[in-house]
């Protein structure tokens, strides 16, 4: 995530880091055309989306929602030098996901999008840990209340690298994928097979996959292939998990020496 504290933020065009610019000074050549939000069009901050939707908000949202969003307050001579920030990241920046974000910081609820995934990545990415629980506790809503989600919820709370919320899910394993999906990422080829266990892992939408961290999959795959019944899959689950990230953390140091070795000799070649 970007760091505030490197930011230049003198009139013009200063870059925030991965994901988020601001579009101070350029040529009229280089800006998109953009369109201004119908809803969100008052305030003294504008949110930029990835495909060219202005959002204006009054900048005590965003100071009050996000930690980011402070600690740039705080390497600024003043907030209304900040104006605007443009976002560029595709998949977590898109309009419809900062509509949502706005949703939950003004109102304090949210309106429950198809995809939760997006959302809940932007609030990690700009530290928003409110908007974040919120959405944790909309997800456990979804698992606790319509078991035919609990597949599409785990998949969710494996992204957020939420284990409780995926224990949660497994819990209400819900059986078998239904015979039609509404959801695009689960027709056709790449999506699932109908009628098969959801939890089965090679009968998930190629989508859904590679929207899990590695571990998260990793232990869904030997999960179901050793756990006899609901109670061990979780368990097995959970302690295949656990394991990866003690591994991660003993094996951090040597996979970063083997990187350093690996782009010194790229380097040199």
């Amino acid at each position: 995530m970007a760091d505030p504290s490197t930011v230049s933020l003198s009139p013009g065009r200063s870059k925030l880091g991965n994901g988020v610019k601001r579009a101070r000074g350029e040529s009229e050549a280089a800006v998109p055309v953009i369109k201004d939000h119908p809803v969100w069009n008052k305030g003294d901050f504008a949110l930029i989306s990835a495909d060219n939707v202005r959002f204006r908000i009054d900048h005590h949202y965003l100071l009050s929602a996000s930690v980011f969003f402070r600690d740039l307050r705080d390497v600024a001579s003043n907030v209304n030098e900040l104006g605007e920030l443009v976002l560029d990241d595709p998949i977590i920046e898109t309009a419809p996901t900062v509509h949502n974000f706005l949703v939950v910081i003004t109102q304090g609820y949210i309106s429950p999008p198809r995809d939760a995934r997006p959302l809940g990545l932007f609030f990690r990415k700009y530290l928003c840990v409110a908007g974040m629980n919120i959405l944790e506790g909309y997800i456990k809503r979804s698992i606790e209340t319509d078991k035919q989600r609990s597949i599409e919820c785990f998949v969710i709370a494996a992204a957020l690298d939420n284990l409780s919320l995926c224990l949660d899910a497994i819990e209400h394993h819900d059986g078998t994928f239904p015979s039609e999906c509404a959801d695009a990422d689960g027709q056709g080829p790449l999506g699932y097979i109908p009628g098969s266990d959801t939890y089965s892992p090679q009968n998930l939408p190629y989508a859904w996959r590679t929207y899990m961290p590695a571990e998260y999959l990793w232990a869904l795959h030997r999960a179901w292939a050793v756990a006899k019944d609901t109670p061990q899959m979780m368990s097995t689950f959970r302690d295949l998990v656990r394991s990866v990230r003690e591994w991660d953390k003993k094996n951090a140091t040597s996979r970063d020496g083997r990187a350093e070795i690996c782009e010194f000799y790229v380097t040199e070649l």
